[in-house]
């Protein structure tokens, strides 16, 4: 009993469940006619539900005070069942509680408070066999007389939530708090701190591009908001789940627009197990997929959790190419854009984190002279790092559009050679921000063909703006991609033709040679007939 009564006296003695904090209130001496204490939850989420359960309902007496004998203060199990054998608390033969060694430790303020384990003996008396964010099953039947949800005007996300006229003795509260405290005569006010910190997830995706800048060159993966892919290319995802020990109800949604196609067979979570540690849903609800952590998960959680979710999704040949324009355009829904969120408790949720994925296009004009265009020319495109042009890429035949310009789609075809219209213009779409090499393998009937490939690059520009002194996102991009050839900056690969020497029908170069020869002579024959025969005259 004496144990006990070190333990509790004050306002508490303890430590907290999940990750909280008790500071004691200001300490009042007894009165005869106080019977009653407070309990003031700083902090407490809106919208959550915190819930109180007497555990040990408390007898004190009309002079006790925090300096006075143990014999001033007795505690008697308050469940309508009898308490269970433990290691931590025991019941003497009158019937009070008693707190054995293994119940509390001194802190370092040199105060005792409860140990861990006494602290999850007491959760599990509450909670009894609850899964899933189920609410606590309360086997031992504990009177649960204080119970209110949070709540606050319109943009208020926390405040301080006040418990009056609880009986003196020891409470346990749920929900996020899920702390322990004591409130007795000499001690009748007790605040606790709701800390806990709601679960965090950051999105990103993977730029794997080579790139003109330094920073990403060499095809070095990077990590951001953003990024460029070819059509037809896998983009990777990952989202950084914070997970903080007590909660409950921890769901991560996913949603992606339908210009991304998820691979359902990708998607990793940690190094945690499927059906166990949580469970996979696809489809429902607007979201891409979820993962709901299960409670039997969350309750082993005793530290701050990082898990790490990774997937991976295809850019489709529906993309929407280059960057979005018109209202709502830096919000999302207007790109290739997929974003994540962590709902949790009762009815707690994180803000949208999203990224978006950009495909770009390019266009070739072939021409001779003063920009007369040219049909019937033929290119090939490859990568600038195939150095040996083993490979071309393939794309898709979409005709000619109304403004005359040959559209082609990357990667989502089998066509290897590009054919200029009668405009000259050629439009390829769906490409990642790289660099290329344009070779032309069949120049017009009477052109020569270039003699050198032309490299060039789609080099993109995009950006997040960052308000400076928040350090907040404003919006997702700021301009376009640009071609490059060189250090320049075009609007399009212009590819001039000259005339070639013109071949007769009938024979080739070796032909036309003896023509040529042939004529000389008999001009020269000429010449010398006139000459001569002017000579003899003379």
């Amino acid at each position: 009993m004496k144990g006990f009564k070190k333990l509790l006296t004050g306002i508490l003695a303890g430590a907290m469940a999940l990750s909280m904090t008790l500071t004691a209130g200001t300490a009042m001496t007894a009165k005869a006619d106080t019977t009653t204490g407070t309990v003031t939850i700083k902090d407490a989420v809106v919208g959550e539900k915190y819930q109180g359960y007497e555990i040990f309902s408390a007898t004190i007496s009309s002079d006790y005070t925090a300096t006075t004998d143990a014999s001033g203060i007795t505690y008697k199990w308050a469940g309508t069942e009898n308490m269970p054998d433990n290691d931590f608390f025991t019941v003497n033969a009158a019937g009070y509680i008693d707190a054995t060694d293994k119940a509390y430790t001194p802190n370092e303020d040199g105060k005792r408070e409860l140990t861990s384990g006494a602290i999850a003996l007491l959760k599990g008396w509450v909670n009894g066999d609850a899964v899933d964010g189920e609410a606590p099953k309360n086997p031992y039947g504990f009177a649960k007389t204080a119970e209110q949800t949070a709540t606050g005007g319109e943009g208020v996300e926390k405040v301080d939530l006040v418990f009056s006229d609880l009986a003196y003795g020891y409470w346990y509260f749920t929900s996020t708090v899920g702390t322990v405290v004591s409130i007795d005569s000499s001690n009748p006010t007790a605040t606790v701190k709701d800390k806990n910190v709601p679960s965090t997830s950051e999105k990103q995706v993977e730029e794997d591009s080579i790139k003109a800048d330094t920073s990403r060159a060499n095809g070095v993966a990077e990590w951001g908001d953003r990024n460029d892919a070819d059509i037809n290319q896998t983009v990777n995802f990952r989202s950084t789940v914070s997970i903080k020990p007590g909660q409950r109800n921890v769901v991560f949604h996913d949603q992606m627009k339908d210009t991304l196609d998820l691979d359902e067979d990708s998607i990793v979570v940690g190094n945690l197990a499927k059906d166990t540690d949580y469970v996979l849903t696809t489809g429902q609800n607007g979201d891409t997929f979820t993962v709901a952590f299960t409670q039997e998960y969350l309750n082993k959680v005793s530290q701050d959790t990082t898990v790490t979710i990774k997937y991976s999704a295809t850019l489709t040949e529906n993309a929407i190419v280059g960057v979005p324009s018109g209202e709502g355009s830096d919000a999302f829904g207007a790109g290739n854009d997929n974003q994540s969120r962590i709902t949790y408790g009762d009815n707690q949720y994180t803000e949208w984190d999203w990224t978006r994925t950009y495909t770009w296009s390019f266009d070739i004009f072939k021409y001779t002279g003063e920009n007369t265009p040219l049909a019937g020319a033929k290119f090939k495109v490859y990568k600038a790092k195939d150095t040996e042009k083993t490979t071309p890429l393939t794309f898709k035949d979409l005709g000619v559009n109304e403004d005359g310009v040959q559209v082609y789609e990357y990667a989502t075809g089998d066509v290897t050679e590009l054919v200029t219209p009668e405009s000259g213009n050629i439009t390829v779409k769906g490409v990642d921000a790289d660099v290329y090499t344009l070779e032309e393998t069949e120049a017009p009937a009477g052109f020569n063909k270039i003699a050198d490939d032309i490299e060039f690059t789609v080099e993109s520009a995009t950006k997040t703006q960052v308000d400076s002194k928040a350090g907040e996102s404003l919006g997702q991009v700021i301009s376009a991609a640009v071609v490059k050839k060189g250090d320049d900056t075009v609007d399009a690969i212009n590819v001039l033709n000259e005339s070639g020497v013109v071949l007769p029908s009938t024979g080739g170069i070796g032909t036309t040679i003896f023509y040529i020869v042939g004529g000389l002579l008999i001009v020269a024959a000429a010449v010398f007939f006139v000459v001569r025969r002017k000579g003899d005259a003379e």
